[in-house]
């Protein structure tokens, strides 16, 4: 493989400030976090790197590639079905070269998969010398439905550097003349208060609530009406209002507008998410994303683990992370407590073998990259 073409959300055009707000998530497969990943597997991978609203015809990424390298994520869930996905890779049928496939489950037993997404593992099998998973509760999913050349590698995010690996800079003292800096992240499921409580809406209300309490910055990821509100384009007969009022604890319209317009971040790039993050003192987040531009940044960040898919990314990577559960049971968060415990050394001893090994795993399907593994690194 010499020219693959490289499939990825792309940055979005223009800027974020006039970018109608649900048009970050019509372009970023209805998560920005995508941006983050993608951003990196587009610096990594050499090929052809065309967005695309760009491509008119299949066709012409056939004659001008030799090979396929898809950026993936948790992709593989009952609710999701890669048919489509499955159909392209057939219909180029080249060699194809997935990196950071993901399973999600809220415990940790194989999902039922959709006929289609079954039938893309086979095509995507078929064509590489191995698939690359983020963990291995991803691995045992794919061995269960009898794809067995499975690389876990993680998720080809923390790798944006390229010629080095991620690392948490040292520590400062707090000053104890101003507030922390602190970014949060989280999930606000839906567009209005449900009938019945799951444990993603307790989580959601929960983060979104703790961002307002500590005079937090949030990044929003998926949430549509948070989005429109931050920018206040969200209209007063939108039935999102009570559910935002609820979990932000405030029923003033105006004071929820004023605290959105000021305090929630809307990234179109991956750049300016890295950039914002390297100003906190701290990021504390459910978003695998949302953590690791901080992580990138250099700067301290916690994943608050809820499900398969935020566990096994932070045990492969070395992630600081606690059950979000601990931080439910508390009642609330306590950043200063969370930053004078924290310890970034396993996480920056993890990296360099980390990125050796992605490196390894590319030169083995033959992906062209611009890698550069550090020395005494091992894989």
């Amino acid at each position: 493989m010499q020219t693959p073409y490289i499939s990825a959300i792309y940055p979005l055009p223009g800027p974020d400030e006039t970018r109608p707000v649900a048009q970050f998530l019509s372009e970023t497969g209805q998560n920005t976090g995508n941006l983050i990943f993608s951003a990196a597997v587009l610096r990594l991978v050499r090929g052809l790197a065309r967005p695309p609203r760009e491509i008119t015809d299949l066709g012409e990424i056939a004659e001008a590639c030799d090979g396929v390298v898809l950026a993936a994520a948790n992709w593989l869930q009952p609710a999701r079905d890669l048919g489509e996905m499955a159909a392209l890779v057939e219909q180029m049928d080249k060699p194809t070269v997935v990196l950071g496939l993901g399973a999600q489950a809220q415990e940790d037993r194989i999902p039922e998969l959709p006929r289609g997404s079954l039938r893309f593992l086979s095509a995507v099998s078929e064509r590489s010398a191995s698939i690359s998973v983020r963990g291995t509760f991803s691995a045992e999913v794919l061995d269960h439905y009898g794809i067995h050349n499975v690389t876990v590698t993680g998720c080809p995010s923390l790798l944006y550097h390229l010629d080095r690996p991620a690392q948490i800079a040292p520590l400062a003292p707090p000053d104890p003349d101003r507030p922390l800096r602190l970014g949060l992240n989280g999930g606000l499921p839906g567009d209005r208060i449900p009938a019945r409580d799951s444990p993603r809406h307790v989580l959601g209300r929960f983060m979104l609530g703790e961002a307002r309490r500590l005079g937090a910055d949030y990044t929003a990821q998926t949430e549509l009406p948070l989005m429109r509100l931050a920018r206040g384009a969200l209209p007063p007969e939108d039935p999102a209002w009570p559910l935002l009022s609820q979990a932000l604890g405030e029923a003033d319209r105006a004071r929820l507008a004023g605290w959105a317009a000021a305090h929630v971040k809307l990234f179109g790039r991956a750049e300016d998410w890295i950039a914002w993050a390297a100003s906190r003192d701290l990021v504390i987040g459910t978003r695998l994303h949302g953590v690791i531009a901080a992580l990138l940044a250099g700067r301290p960040a916690i994943l608050l683990t809820h499900d398969s898919r935020t566990a096994e990314m932070a045990r492969q990577a070395g992630i600081p992370a606690r059950p979000a559960a601990q931080a439910l049971d508390a009642g609330a968060l306590d950043p200063a407590r969370l930053l004078a415990e924290y310890d970034p050394a396993p996480f920056n001893a993890r990296q360099p073998d980390y990125l050796a090994g992605f490196a390894a795993f590319l030169d083995r399907n033959g992906v062209p990259h611009r890698l550069t593994p550090p020395a005494g690194s091992r894989h």
